[in-house]
């Protein structure tokens, strides 16, 4: 059978790890899970699985800790004639052949899984990126999130809540506002200003020069007939 070419290369074994994981550690799913799409899975208890604890997380703002909770979740579904019984009971036998050996160790499914995920993410960020490049768009907001995310992947610390994200404002979005100059056309007032030279040019005379002049209410240079701001 000819595998998907954005297919997650998972074994068996390893696609139940990173559902019971997801499913008993907010810690896993924070770092890495939030990234695996359900549908490219091979398994389907793996599948349900993971769209049970993405259901959860969109409905309550948590990852669920237990299992159990992921099986609730699914006997609801079942109720709403959403899944049958024979797949929830896939479900909670996947659960018990992977606890029974232990939870499975957290550190070597991230260690196989970020680069993957990180790979396929830099993939449609190119990709949105390109899209929108042929559309004569200049909003590449999508594909900055994109990369952001890739980028997040397992570096969140265990112990940490989620990371606050980066905050993307594409130049179409940024609004105008009016300028306030210390020193006009060189220094704004609340912005930040690099002075660079070389050695010995006078960058900390000039400083000083500066620093005299705001202290003392006098104009800057070249503004001694303009009134000081």
């Amino acid at each position: 059978m000819r595998v998907p070419k954005d297919h997650y290369p998972f074994r068996p074994r390893f696609e139940k790890s990173i559902a019971v994981l997801s499913s008993c550690d907010p810690r896993f799913y924070r770092r890495t899970s939030y990234a695996v799409d359900p549908e490219l899975l091979k398994r389907p208890e793996c599948k349900l699985a993971m769209r049970a604890i993405k259901s959860i997380e969109a409905e309550s703002g948590k990852t669920p800790d237990d299992p159990g909770l992921v099986v609730q979740h699914l006997e609801r579904w079942r109720h709403e004639g959403k899944v049958t019984v024979e797949e929830v009971d896939d479900v909670e036998d996947m659960f018990d052949q992977v606890l029974s050996n232990g939870t499975p160790p957290m550190e070597g499914i991230e260690s196989e899984l970020v680069p993957i995920l990180r790979r396929r993410i830099q993939k449609e960020a190119a990709r949105s990126a390109s899209e929108e490049y042929g559309k004569g768009s200049v909003d590449l907001g999508r594909a900055a999130e994109l990369i952001q995310k890739a980028n997040k992947l397992g570096t969140e610390a265990a112990s940490a809540g989620p990371v606050a994200e980066a905050v993307v404002v594409t130049a179409e979005k940024v609004q105008a506002e009016h300028v306030r100059w210390l020193w006009r056309g060189r220094i704004p007032l609340g912005k930040l200003t690099v002075l660079d030279g070389d050695p010995g040019l006078g960058k900390s005379t000039l400083a000083l020069d500066i620093a005299a002049r705001v202290s003392s209410g006098r104009a800057m240079p070249l503004e001694e007939d303009e009134e000081s701001p």
